[in-house]
């Protein structure tokens, strides 16, 4: 019996996990890979990779500093999401597999810069995509 209560504990504790989305820690930094024009219609793919921070020790006192984004993918699963100034973003939340996230940016048929926005936890990145 106790066996058994001990299984459904288990399992009442992986189904929480999946309610609380995994952010990217403070340190971490994001690097866009998409390109920087697009016709005004057009549809492009847009990458983002997530690194957390290396920490290092500098200095002859040994103290440890923080590079953003130096160190290793976040998490799989870790929750990103993105916005537009012009255009949609297809999907709007999406969650890192290798530390990578990857959506289609498609525009609206307006002409000019479409600001496009990855945010995860406390870190922010824009990319900018001239639309012609």
């Amino acid at each position: 019996m106790l066996a058994l209560a001990a299984v459904g504990a288990i399992t009442l504790a992986s189904n929480g996990c999946d309610q609380i989305p995994l952010l990217a820690p403070s340190g971490s930094a994001i690097t866009f890979t998409a390109p920087a024009t697009a016709g005004a219609n057009d549809s492009v793919t847009v990458s983002a990779l997530i690194l957390e921070g290396s920490i290092g020790t500098t200095g002859q006192s040994g103290q440890s500093s923080t590079s953003a984004g130096g160190g290793t993918p976040v998490h799989d699963g870790t929750f990103v999401t993105f916005t537009s100034t012009l255009g949609t973003i297809d999907p709007v939340e999406a969650r890192t597999a290798g530390g990578r996230v990857t959506v289609t940016f498609t525009g609206d048929g307006r002409t000019g810069k479409a600001v496009i926005t990855a945010t995860s936890g406390p870190i922010t990145k824009t990319h900018e995509i001239t639309l012609q």
